[in-house]
């Protein structure tokens, strides 16, 4: 594909489009006649519209705003087909002895080759602004695209600045509870703890990441507080082998298991099971925690909170979240775009 830039459009247009109109079926006497207004037209629109556009370029002008446009493109206009009407005046007076004294309407003639003059020049503005037009336009979609983007990346830090010490703060609250009543788990606990470490120092942007690494610290945090509950906290995760590899959010499972335990298994004596669920359907992947307890939307948590603010963020309108319970079994679904 040809990519006409700038400066060959000057050319082509000066070239070949006052050569059409001064050759082409010309009212002109002589051959001479013709080349002196091919030559007139083609030096002058040239040097006239080159000095337009430098004068827009050097100055920030707004290719988006049409009465700027207007103003401008009708002010040089005139300025050309005045140049036009003046050429043909004079090719009037000395190749056909016309003029204001062999023609009482003389002026209507005047007016009418300016008029001849407009239409020859319009089409270089219209071809130039529209180019200008969808060229300026694309900047500016441009700018405020990554102006969206940046705002996003500095929406997504303040939520892993805030998710960060959320988790920290509840892992740390197992190991203290766990150093007054159990002094040996403790010491297992604080290995659990050494990964879910890592894995929060290096997830400080909440840039995606395989959903299998959120699967293995969410194994962790599980081990961790299954050393506090013992047998009051049992698990199951199921995920369907296609959707290792997938990306999400770091924290969004992580958030919605912690959810879980918090708000539902460690508020029950009896404890219970909490089921993990993951699977990809048309294109979407499909998260599903379930675990005993009750739910109520006017008094939920941090945890789902930060997540629909983290899915939001991420996914924007092509997520989805939705929490019912039914038989004192609270579920929470999550469906985001599955993408590696």
């Amino acid at each position: 594909m040809i990519k006409l830039n700038y400066n060959s459009f000057q050319v082509l247009f000066w070239v070949l489009v006052p050569a059409f109109y001064s050759f082409k079926d010309s009212y002109l006497p002589g051959l001479e006649w013709k080349i002196a207004q091919y030559l007139v037209f083609a030096g002058a629109g040239f040097f006239i519209t080159h000095l337009y556009q430098k004068k827009l370029s050097r100055s920030d002008f707004r290719f988006n705003d049409f009465f700027a446009v207007a103003r401008k493109v009708s002010g040089t206009l005139l300025l050309l087909a005045l140049l036009s009407a003046a050429f043909d005046f004079v090719v009037d007076r000395f190749a056909f002895g016309k003029g204001f004294r062999t023609e009482a309407y003389y002026w209507v003639t005047l007016f009418s080759y300016a008029v001849d003059g407009f239409v020859i020049f319009l089409p270089w503005f219209m071809v130039y602004h529209l180019y200008k037009y969808a060229s300026y336009t694309a900047v500016l979609e441009k700018k405020a695209t990554l102006q969206a983007l940046e705002l996003k990346n500095l929406q997504l830090q303040n939520l892993a600045n805030k998710l960060n010490p959320h988790f920290l703060f509840n892992a740390l609250n197992t190991v203290r509870w766990l150093i007054n009543a159990h002094p040996e788990k403790a010491r297992r606990a604080v290995d659990e703890i050494s990964d879910l470490l890592r894995y929060t120092i290096n997830q400080d942007t909440l840039q995606p990441v395989p959903l299998r690494e959120e699967l293995s610290i969410v194994e962790k945090y599980l081990q961790l507080e299954q050393i506090r509950f013992d047998d009051r906290l049992q698990y199951s995760i199921h995920c369907s082998p296609d959707c290792l590899l997938l990306k999400v959010p770091p924290y969004l499972l992580l958030n919605l298991v912690e959810n879980g335990v918090t708000h539902g298994i460690s508020q029950r004596s009896e404890g219970g099971l909490l089921q993990v669920l993951i699977d990809q359907q048309s294109g979407m992947l499909m998260i599903q925690v379930t675990n005993p307890g009750e739910w109520r939307m006017e008094e939920e948590g941090f945890g789902l909170t930060s997540i629909r603010t983290l899915l939001k963020t991420t996914y924007g309108q092509t997520s989805d979240i939705h929490t019912n319970i039914r038989d004192h079994q609270v579920t929470t679904m999550i469906k985001v775009p599955a993408y590696v």
